[in-house]
């Protein structure tokens, strides 16, 4: 039923799969545990350590409240890691996205060989991989890059059924059975993309009746089947109305705007950054962009269909996110692969014109030996940066700038006799050392700051008393950068009145908060806190956020 296209033989198929992986372990693994967690990470993190404690795998618990703003499937993949390994830290907690990533680029590569010869699918495997707004998803604890994976492999088995005829009640539900695990990443979203998709391409292909048919709707059940084992679960612990408003309110917030100007700026600037999130990969267009032959050629590479339906994705998906006020970029993020397969389709165009065309060749080479050049200097810079900022060389990052370094030389050196169908690759290595070196420089910086979120939870660690079970934190998920790593159990307060009621083995009960959610609650609270209760301060500390100072406290019972 899959005929995918393997290579002349199973060699040739081997050694590109064996490169996908290679390029995923050198842009992901060496500094995979290396940064503290941030953003979303610490919300997945502290889910999949309360699972493992508890037991409890079926809804999410951040210290001690039900979570259920995200289905819980990255928290299990995080859980399962550490799990396997022993511990759930950094690394742990991160692979499951970098798997994500690496599966990604093998569906990629198998999934458009109806379509794309071997280097273009070489081509839109490597490229999905090291995408600049990819690899930073790819090498974190969140869940993008488990989203990216179940977008990209739905959408793509569909057209392949599609395109091959496969029976209609298969080809329906096997994209929509798989589509229902995608909802235990971001919940409906997945479904956005799909419908979005399907819907826009049926229409160009004007078989929108396509979508009313029994066959269509045995595919919807299997996508309720799914999601239906999940909610049954669920229900036990949330009234099933209360879930469903919430996903409405947070589906509805997305479009809220108080600011005319903020929505303006928006217009503007998220195109910018989709462009920015696929780089450096977008600028394979510029050959048909300067040169006048092939643009008047280019309609015959859009009539590739797996080109059609990649473009019919991100047009049909694109304008909703642009709209959408409070939308981030990481939102269209699971473009990124069919932006991919577009340019791949550009590629090969590239690669059977250069026979007759001596201008790609030389519009390549000349880009690749600019890269090399610009490369080389960075190499040199960068040893200048790390001194007057007063950085460590460290043994890896040293050898990263030495081996940038030769490469640059190498490719210079080297430029006349290389092959068009390298290029890629160089190029998906000269990314990786520039995002690992980045990624080190940025590390070294940030762990030097005073206020580094891990080095203040060290330093509470030091000042909390052995003999303590708890801590309490005010607020939900307000220093979860901080809280994620005490060793004692965290627990969410939503007041300071409720501190009153906790019990401590030696009369003191200790509480962390940001000097910004007093103005939180309401005015009696602040009372309470202020004015009432005598409480004692023994560490804080400004918040690299912005957001305040971290406050840790005591109050000792009976007061």
């Amino acid at each position: 039923m899959f005929q995918f296209r393997w290579s002349t033989n199973i060699k040739t198929t081997s050694a590109d799969c064996v490169l996908i992986m290679i390029i995923t372990v050198f842009i992901y693994l060496p500094f995979l545990g290396l940064s503290g967690w941030s953003g979303n990470e610490p919300l997945r993190v502290v889910a999949a350590q309360e699972m493992l404690r508890t037991g409890n795998w079926m809804i999410p618990v951040i210290h001690g409240k039900p979570y259920i703003l995200k289905p819980p499937l990255m928290n299990w993949l995080i859980a399962l890691s550490g799990s396997f390994f022993g511990t759930i830290n950094e690394w742990t907690s991160r692979l499951p996205s970098v798997l994500a990533m690496f599966m990604t680029g093998i569906s990629v590569y198998f999934l458009t060989g109806k379509w794309l010869r071997r280097e273009g699918r070489v081509f839109a495997a490597i490229a999905t991989l090291s995408m600049t707004g990819l690899m930073k998803k790819g090498g974190s604890a969140e869940i993008d890059s488990i989203f990216i994976f179940f977008v990209a492999v739905t959408l793509l088995i569909w057209i392949n059924g599609y395109v091959k005829q496969w029976k209609p009640v298969f080809l329906w539900s096997l994209p929509l059975f798989i589509l229902g695990f995608s909802f235990f990443t971001k919940g409906p979203q997945a479904l956005s993309f799909f419908y979005l998709t399907i819907f826009a391409y049926l229409l160009l292909r004007k078989r929108v009746s396509f979508l009313f048919s029994i066959s269509h709707l045995i595919g919807i059940l299997c996508f309720i089947l799914v999601i239906a084992v999940y909610l049954s679960g669920i229900v036990q612990w949330v009234p099933f109305d209360k879930y469903g408003k919430m996903w409405i309110e947070q589906i509805t917030s997305r479009a809220d705007t108080r600011h005319s100007y903020s929505f303006l700026k928006h217009l503007i600037d998220y195109p910018v950054d989709v462009l920015l999130s696929f780089m450096p990969w977008v600028l394979f267009l510029i050959p048909t962009i300067i040169l006048r032959d092939l643009r008047s050629k280019a309609k015959d590479v859009l009539k590739n269909e797996i080109l059609i339906f990649s473009i019919v994705m991100i047009a049909a998906n694109f304008p909703l996110y642009w709209l959408l006020p409070n939308s981030y970029v990481r939102y269209f993020l699971p473009a990124g692969p069919f932006v991919a397969i577009i340019l791949a389709g550009f590629f090969e165009f590239y690669l059977d014109e250069a026979r007759d065309n001596l201008k790609i060749h030389g519009i390549f080479k000349k880009c690749l030996k600019y890269l090399s050049w610009i490369a080389l200097l960075s190499a040199l810079f960068i040893s200048f940066v790390i001194v007057f900022m007063n950085l460590r060389f460290s043994m890896p990052l040293t050898v990263l700038i030495i081996s940038l370094g030769f490469s640059a030389v190498f490719f210079i050196l080297r430029i006349r006799s290389l092959e068009l169908k390298i290029i890629p690759v160089a190029l998906a290595f000269f990314v990786g050392f520039c995002w690992l070196i980045y990624t080190n420089l940025t590390v070294q910086y940030e762990t030097k700051m005073d206020n580094y979120p891990k080095r203040i939870a060290y330093e509470i660690n030091l000042l909390l008393p052995e003999d303590i079970d708890n801590v309490y934190e005010l607020g939900f998920s307000r220093l979860l950068n901080v809280t994620s790593y005490l060793k004692k159990e965290v627990i969410q307060l939503d007041n300071f009145s409720q501190l009153r009621t906790r019990d401590s083995k030696n009369n003191k009960i200790y509480f962390i908060f940001d000097t910004k959610f007093p103005d939180k609650v309401s005015d009696n609270e602040r009372k309470v806190f202020f004015q009432e209760m005598q409480w004692e301060k023994i560490y804080a500390k400004k918040l690299q956020s912005g957001d305040g100072e971290v406050v840790v406290g005591y109050i000792k019972q009976g007061r």
